[in-house]
């Protein structure tokens, strides 16, 4: 869904830590799968924003919200699938997603996107660090792979066409 800077709680000028928290999860709604790109040059705070938002998403009540914060520095589109990239990724900075086995033909993923009463978020940072030559591999990769239910948020500096962007449903 589309947020309008009127959908905004206001904030003073000078934010705190709690301010931003507070902010960055507004772009989430419980129950509306949001996909976002975040763009901008580098220290245009969107590794901040990321952080911000995975810290500001655990301490908002109401919904169980389960962020995941991944860097996708050391995916390579061309040779690893994002299943088992992702697999791998959350088993080693998230331990207890070891207890979440797939079933069947299912993915990590999936059993996450299933979980009773979450609400999980995957918000990707570092996309430009993958090879020029594998971006538009690795976005057909998460549209294929990230359940349509599910949050996406991708963090990058490109300076791509949002059209670019289109294959994210």
């Amino acid at each position: 869904p589309t947020r309008r800077s009127s959908d905004l709680v206001e904030a003073p000028a000078c934010w705190t830590a709690e301010d931003y928290m507070r902010q960055a999860v507004m772009l989430h709604v419980p129950g509306k799968a949001t996909r976002a790109v975040i763009h901008g040059g580098p220290g245009y705070g969107k590794s901040t924003y990321a952080v911000m938002t995975t810290l500001g998403l655990l301490r908002r009540s109401g919904t169980k919200w389960l962020p995941l914060l991944l860097s996708l520095e050391t995916w390579d589109p061309s040779a690893d699938a994002l299943p088992a990239w992702l697999e791998q990724r959350l088993n080693r900075i998230y331990e207890s997603s070891r207890l979440l086995r797939p079933l069947g033909e299912s993915t990590l993923l999936d059993r996450l996107a299933t979980a009773d009463g979450f609400e999980p978020v995957l918000i990707l940072d570092d996309f430009d660090s993958l090879p020029p030559s594998t971006r538009k591999k690795a976005l057909q990769q998460l549209a294929k792979t990230v359940p349509h239910d599910m949050h996406l948020v991708l963090l990058t500096r490109d300076k791509q066409s949002p059209a670019d962007f289109d294959a994210l449903p």
